[in-house]
């Protein structure tokens, strides 16, 4: 678990921040060491300005600091071992700026415990992977030691 390119969901997530636990998605994008992950949660939540295009993919506007990755409702992005396919039901986004690390035996602790239960999803498929790193390296407002570590 929580090997690079995994798509899991934790239900409940417990934030860093003391945010009121809820499922989350939570994609690892890289370790940044033995114990960070760095990592993403992907939300439905649109928040893309009007005047960019929506659509699948990277949008990126450096000169206004958005970088969003949006993934198509129902589009398969990830496959397990088990040869079973993965969809989101909504449509998608990971906004670079929401990239965050993460202690993977806090993690680990919280499933031991019972706080949570995580589920692998699956794989992101290695095009849609290496487009997301791409996308977020790219960006200007993915922090300079993440972009490194991509």
């Amino acid at each position: 678990m929580f090997e690079v390119g995994q798509l899991l969901k934790f239900n409940p997530f417990l934030f860093k921040n003391g945010a009121s636990p809820k499922p989350k998605f939570f994609v690892v994008l890289a370790h940044l060491g033995n114990e960070l992950l760095l990592a993403s949660l992907p939300t439905s939540k649109d928040h893309v300005p009007q005047r960019l295009e929506h659509r699948r993919g990277c949008i990126s506007d450096n000169e206004q600091r958005f970088n969003v990755f949006v993934f198509d409702a129902n589009e398969t992005i990830a496959t397990n071992e088990s040869g079973g396919a993965f969809a989101f039901p909504l449509r998608t986004y990971i906004y670079g700026e929401q990239l965050d690390s993460y202690v993977q035996s806090v993690f680990e602790q919280q499933i031991q415990t019972h706080q949570t239960d995580v589920t692998i999803l699956g794989t992101l498929l290695p095009n849609i992977f290496d487009d997301l790193k791409q996308c977020l390296k790219n960006s200007a407002v993915v922090k300079r030691g993440f972009k490194r570590t991509l």
